[in-house]
């Protein structure tokens, strides 16, 4: 793996299908610098094709190239949370957003990254789904990321530190260079509750995360630090359970798309 690219990846062994792991299991890029020479992100696609998935199945795939994105019986509820970059459990809608399936291709005559396109299905959703939300602060129980007792452990981004953590062996790891707002997102989608940034951190730091991901079947005989505890011990900072005002993103009406 390339550690140098400005990469966040959590990856877990078990498999490779987006039904079957969180919302952040993937490599994903967080705005890294654009190349001069990369056009600006368009406001829509050239084309993009849509019909019902009946098959059944419960798995999806992503199976996405430059310019193009590919979502084979994916969700709405799984679009919504790639195109305005929110959790799941940081949605509020019916319960047609996670079992209405789709297959979805679309296409821009570009060659955009996933993560530059990622933002242009909200287009996609409001046309062709009608799709209407709003955000609203509800509090609820989060986990506050922040510094333990001991100072901080991060090292500045950019420092070239050797990254080579436990997960690295087949389980679960955390890599790149995160704010402290990306990675408290980040670190949210492998825990049970919403995570919010608490460290008074600024600036970028180089993570290097490595734990025994908390999943049915998981082989963590390699690796006896959970999450909690390999961010304590590893990163110098610690998930402390609270209540917060939490962002919510409310779906007022969605419809079914007409394929095509």
């Amino acid at each position: 793996m390339n550690r140098s690219n400005r990469t966040c990846i959590w990856r877990h062994p078990l498999t490779r299908l987006w039904a079957a792991i969180p919302v952040i299991a993937a490599t994903c890029v967080f705005s890294p610098p654009l190349d001069a020479q990369v056009p600006r992100t368009p406001a829509t696609f050239d084309a993009v094709s849509i019909h019902p998935n009946t098959s059944g199945l419960r798995v999806s795939q992503e199976p996405n190239s430059p310019g193009r994105l590919i979502f084979e019986n994916t969700t709405l509820s799984r679009l919504i949370q790639l195109a305005y970059d929110v959790q799941g459990r940081n949605m509020i809608g019916p319960d047609s957003l996670s079992s209405d399936r789709y297959d979805m291709t679309a296409t821009v005559d570009a060659p955009l990254t996933r993560t530059q396109m990622l933002p242009m299905l909200q287009g996609v959703l409001a046309e062709r789904f009608a799709l209407r939300l709003h955000t609203e602060m509800r509090t609820l129980p989060v986990y506050a990321l922040r510094v333990a007792k001991g100072g901080s452990k991060l090292q500045p981004a950019g420092a070239n530190a050797k990254c080579d953590p436990p997960g690295a062996h087949g389980l679960a790891e955390i890599t790149g260079e995160f704010d402290m707002t990306r990675l408290a997102h980040t670190l949210g989608g492998a825990v049970d509750l919403p995570v919010i940034d608490a460290t008074g951190l600024s600036g970028t730091y180089s993570v290097c995360l490595g734990f025994a991901p908390s999943k049915p079947g998981a082989d963590t005989s390699m690796l006896d630090t959970d999450m909690f505890a390999a961010v304590r011990e590893q990163l110098g900072l610690y998930l402390a359970p609270e209540k917060a005002p939490v962002k919510m993103l409310v779906v007022d009406h969605i419809e079914r798309a007409t394929p095509n």
